[in-house]
């Protein structure tokens, strides 16, 4: 991941924000290279993702509310909608490619999926090691139906169960008739 990301205003008023010091202003059409963490402030992370643990992008979504006052959807609450209080910015890597802001791309749809563990090839070759591990602890061998028959017990015999109580009822004595 960089350390800086592009954004670009596609809206059509000058975009100025930033902190005592370091002011951020974008006229529409115009792009600006900014550190990763203030393109994270405008418009969410794009990193951020939702688990059982930590709704991190819920917990985005809900930061980007507060900041730009978007409308909590009851009655007489007049502010903007979600799409109405963002800001009008586009944010890309360093290289151009775009980037899932939570800002643009709330849901999450969109942001780039998890890169898995194991590469196809790797998962292939560890597949093939516990088919052969499994093979191993089995003898290396399937039993054949008629093994498989032979091992069984034998039927369980009648035996006498005036002695035993009932599965569903209450204990019953020899003597009682």
């Amino acid at each position: 991941m960089s350390q800086y990301a592009r954004i670009r205003n596609v809206g059509t008023e000058t975009w100025n924000d930033g902190q005592p010091g370091h002011p951020y202003s974008i006229p529409p059409g115009s792009e600006i290279m900014v550190p990763w963490d203030i393109m994270c402030v405008w418009l969410g992370d794009p990193n951020a993702r939702d688990s059982a643990k930590e709704p991190e992008r819920a917990n985005e979504i809900s930061r980007l509310h507060i900041r730009y006052g978007v409308n909590s959807a009851v009655a007489g609450d007049d502010r903007p909608g979600w799409a109405d209080a963002m800001p009008k910015l586009e944010a890309f890597d360093v290289d151009g490619t775009p980037l899932a802001t939570v800002a643009a791309h709330p849901e999450g749809a969109t942001a780039p999926a998890a890169t898995p563990i194991l590469s196809p090839a790797e998962a292939s070759t560890r597949i093939a090691w516990l088919q052969e591990e499994l093979a191993k602890l089995s003898g290396g061998h399937t039993p054949t139906p008629a093994a498989v028959e032979q091992s069984e017990l034998n039927p369980a015999t009648e035996a006498d169960t005036t002695s035993m109580p009932p599965a569903d009822g209450p204990a019953r004595r020899k003597n009682q008739r």
